[in-house]
């Protein structure tokens, strides 16, 4: 059972058997890079159940997730997370609760970050067993909190403060302190979690204050039931096993299966039931119905025998392969984010399904999951992402101005490792310049994004400088020393980038998305000579999304346009189980 962030409690109601509980914190707010605020923690545990039991779900909020204030004050995420003057507040934490809404029944918390300070002090990282202080330069900044107190200079309170008053600053038992204003400074809010994170108070010159401090972790388990304060509701027959608690600076398994160091933006619960004595709760249609699987347990991974077999594909840098028997599979791939630099953002990745029928034994597929480019100054050429991203140029002369490259393209080939034997293409974003914040140049869809004609690829042809399968590179050589541009996505064909290195104009602006691509019926003419598929692949329900559009995300909530790296899942529509081993997908 997933459970996403609503803003709100969720509840189920759970048969007798025995659960993996995991829960990721929500991330502290920024001002304008993604990157100051403190990251979510990480906590899981197994819990067994001896009677029915309803529990309560609490899904942290991102600071970022609040879009309104009341006079000047932004409330923090969604359970937790501190109040703030002016800027986004604290994350809230992910916990769950047995028996009783109240926060003396949480069995398991996952710690929210704490929101910047001032626009380059960034908040603390949550909990793990303790949140750490937010970053600072000459100012103040807010401590994190720990098992057992919301560690700071300032004493505990026991109600949270939503008025810009020093006292406020101060966090307690479930949420975060105030990030107050004075004197021309805007301090960190705290971030949410077993102990909150303290807000930071200006010390009166000027913008210069640290971030929040990070929210604690819990897991109630014998060693750890002591730190509860007075008022616990729950006995030992809800102690968790094998149950650990990181932080938000640690590599941890992300919602989506794949690894992350920090949870990014809402937060997020899981709970996995693999004993049982009865039936299975799953959600479904938004409500929670029961269901009759049988479950087992391989290589410390849990498998429904009953269900369909879901096979994860996380970036990697490489191709990925794998051989599938005869069936029916569904497959997904989201494109790469286009490579982003400070508050200037790549165009985001676009979405493609479709189902195919495989009739022979062993059929073999290659993946390849496209790689958002990580953020370059150097001058000169910058890389593109994995899988067909294109270059982008920086350079440094009166000033800095920095072009990106652009986003890989996600897709997967049948037969042959080869562009020309891809079925399903995601398409790639282009990367940003400092002189553009490249939200245009998206990924597609049948037509990548772009600010200018020509850059944006289509199903029969690329963007300016592109070609099939890469996205264009921004020219290097000329006479224009001041101005940098962003490669173009990659994608079915690749998006577009500027030609013209003496445009001062228009060369940091103009480059494109790649486009996506599904094999169909309609759609096999697009394919240029030199096609090793034929129409034995043909994929049935399918449609391919640009990255201006809503569409589900590899966790199952919603996104408009994907963004990071890109991603793919193949599911099969029936009850074969699959397993990883060695970094293989094999069919038990």
């Amino acid at each position: 059972m997933n459970f996403a962030y609503t803003g709100k409690a969720q509840s189920v109601t759970l048969e007798p058997g025995k659960y993996v509980l995991e829960c990721w914190g929500a991330q502290g707010g920024y001002r304008s890079n993604s990157s100051y605020g403190g990251k979510g923690g990480y906590s899981t545990g197994t819990l067994t159940l001896t009677q029915k039991t309803t529990i309560y779900i609490y899904v942290g909020g991102s600071g970022n997730s609040v879009t309104s204030a009341s006079n000047s004050i932004y409330p923090g995420g969604f359970n937790g997370g501190g109040y703030r003057y002016n800027y986004k507040g604290g994350g809230g934490a992910t916990d769950i609760r047995i028996g009783s809404a109240s926060l003396y029944a949480r069995v398991i918390v996952a710690g929210g970050g704490g929101s910047d300070g001032s626009p380059n002090y960034s908040g603390g990282y949550a909990g793990g067993v303790s949140g750490t202080r937010g970053n600072f330069g000459c100012g103040s900044y807010g401590y994190g909190g720990s098992q057992t107190a919301s560690y700071s200079s300032l004493s505990a309170i026991n109600s949270q403060g939503t008025t810009n008053s020093s006292s406020n600053c101060a966090a307690g038992f479930g949420f975060g302190g105030f990030g107050c204003y004075y004197a021309s400074g805007y301090g960190g809010a705290g971030g949410g979690g077993w102990y909150g994170g303290q807000g930071t108070y200006p010390d009166g010159s000027g913008d210069d204050d640290g971030g929040g401090g990070g929210g604690s972790g819990y897991v109630y388990t014998s060693s750890s039931a002591s730190n509860y304060p007075q008022g616990c509701l729950l006995n030992s027959s809800y102690y968790l096993s094998d149950a650990s608690n990181l932080s938000g600076n640690e590599s941890f398994k992300s919602p989506s299966g794949a690894t992350e160091t920090g949870h990014s933006d809402n937060g997020y619960c899981r709970i996995t039931c693999y004993v049982k004595k009865k039936t299975l709760h799953c959600k479904m249609n938004n409500e929670i119905k029961k269901a009759a699987p049988v479950f087992m347990k391989m290589n410390n991974k849990i498998y429904d025998a009953g269900a369909n077999a879901v096979m994860d594909f996380a970036y990697t840098g490489t191709a990925q392969a794998i051989s599938l028997p005869r069936g029916k599979y569904i497959i997904e791939c989201w494109g790469a984010q286009g490579g982003s630099y400070s508050s200037y953002y790549g165009g985001a990745g676009g979405y493609s399904v479709g189902t195919i029928t495989l009739t022979k034994n062993s059929t073999d597929l290659y993946i390849y999951v496209g790689g958002q480019p990580e953020a370059t100054t150097s001058t000169g050429e910058t890389p593109g992402g994995f899988n067909g991203g294109g270059k982008g140029c920086s350079r440094t002369y009166n000033y800095s101005s920095y072009g990106q490259g652009g986003g890989g393209a996600t897709d997967v080939r049948i037969g042959k490792n080869d562009l020309y034997a891809r079925v399903i293409v995601a398409g790639g974003g282009g990367g940003s310049s400092s002189e553009n914040s490249l939200t245009t140049k998206y990924g597609g869809g049948t037509t990548g994004g772009s600010s200018a004609s020509g850059y944006g690829a289509t199903q029969t042809a690329a963007g300016t400088n592109g070609s099939f399968g890469q996205g264009g590179s921004a020219t290097t050589s000329g006479t224009n020393y001041n101005y940098g541009s962003g490669g173009g996505g990659g994608g079915w064909y690749g998006g577009g980038a500027c030609s013209d290195y003496s445009d001062s104009t228009n060369y940091q602006g103009y480059n494109g998305g790649g486009s996506g691509y599904v094999y169909t019926s309609a759609t096999a003419a697009n394919y240029p000579s030199g096609n090793y598929v034929n129409s034995s692949y043909y994929l049935t329900n399918a449609q391919t999304i640009a990255g201006n559009q809503s569409f589900k995300s590899p966790d199952g909530t919603n996104e408009t346009g994907h963004t990071g790296n890109g991603f793919c899942r193949i599911t099969r529509k029936s009850g074969k189980i699959f397993v990883k081993q060695n970094g293989s997908w094999i069919k038990v």
